[in-house]
């Protein structure tokens, strides 16, 4: 975990717009969604060929400083 307290994954994957938010959740229903002070995030496992990697989808808010600090 980092300063945030989101975890420490390999692939990160910065959500800003709530729409795109929404359709991003509906892509993994089964996610457990969880919150922290600048919005929602999971983590997924991504099948990619034969190599499994873990992502983590964070919704930051729309805009250039809730993009940024999202990211911490």
């Amino acid at each position: 975990m980092n300063k945030s307290g989101l975890p420490k994954v390999p692939v990160g994957v910065i959500i800003s717009a709530n729409t795109e938010w929404e359709a991003v959740r509906e892509l993994f229903p089964e996610s457990n969604i969880c919150r922290y002070p600048y919005g929602e995030w999971f983590v997924e496992t991504l099948e990619i060929g034969s190599q499994k990697i873990d992502a983590l989808f964070i919704h930051g808010g729309w805009g250039k400083i809730s993009s940024a600090v999202s990211g911490l």
